[in-house]
């Protein structure tokens, strides 16, 4: 997980054709240069969406109907601004989506990305009976979510929103992908890991030690959820201010710079 501010980084969507003269279809993609944390995100729901194809779960099959819409709506997006005259196109580097953009807004927030509920009761300020204009602005429009120094929040918020982390599970081994066990341990040690905060704060929030970018040392769960999922070599940095624990030797080919690709 690593990028500048002006990076950019390819996607590509497809969509079938008909081959002349024959029954079966083909599908053509088409490339677009996106900031790199749009790649990230469509890589997670790209793989979401295979997933869900091959694991037949309540989860996963919702799962791969949401990150169908979602890809979908980001694809039109792209075109939209593909066909503008190439004095209106926006350029790579400053083009925000309007699809995407409010999922990263809650990752930076720890909020799951498809739950109403959820998504409303992180948005509401504490001690406020209701969700206000100002209040909602002031979350989606305060930061520009692409920018690299917010890498530290959404790299530490991979352990309290389960998609993502499992995404990069998969990314490092790719065997992973339709694997039930692996997919619904990811889910387990979240619900582990928000048991353990809920713990915490009933006993004294106050005392929360954190480290240099005021994010919470890691707790015992999420150690044991970082292990348990083989992500040493991402959390090396976390785990080297709790724990004297020898990271394993994992390349992570292609996390950043493949390009994605997916078909609609």
């Amino acid at each position: 997980m690593d990028w500048g501010d002006t990076t950019i980084r390819t996607v590509e969507f497809g969509k079938p054709r008909k081959v002349k003269g024959k029954q079966h279809h083909r599908a053509t993609y088409t490339a677009f240069e996106v900031p790199a944390v749009y790649q990230r995100l469509a890589g997670q729901l790209i793989t979401e969406e295979a997933h869900g194809r091959i694991h037949n779960s309540h989860e996963s099959r919702r799962r791969w109907m949401y990150a169908r819409l979602v890809l979908n709506s980001f694809a039109d997006e792209l075109l939209k601004n593909a066909a503008e005259p190439i004095e209106k196109q926006i350029p790579p580097a400053s083009f925000r989506s309007h699809t995407l953009t409010p999922i990263l807004q809650r990752q930076l927030r720890a909020v799951h990305d498809a739950y109403a509920p959820s998504v409303r009761a992180a948005m509401i300020r504490k001690g406020e009976a209701s969700l206000t204009m100002s209040r909602v602005t002031e979350i989606y429009l305060h930061q520009d979510p692409t920018l690299a120094y917010l890498i530290p929040r959404y790299r530490r918020h991979l352990l309290y929103v389960p998609e993502p982390r499992w995404h990069l599970g998969v990314v490092i081994r790719p065997a992973r992908l339709g694997d039930s066990k692996f997919y619904f341990a990811v889910r387990e040690h979240h619900e582990q890991i928000m048991m353990a905060i809920r713990e915490e704060r009933e006993v004294d929030e106050g005392h929360i030690v954190r480290d240099s970018h005021g994010m919470p040392l890691l707790r015992r769960a999420e150690v044991r959820a970082v292990v348990l999922e083989g992500l040493e070599e991402v959390f090396v940095q976390e785990l080297s201010a709790v724990v004297f624990h020898p990271t394993l030797s994992i390349a992570i080919p292609g996390t950043d710079q493949c390009p994605c690709r997916a078909s609609y």
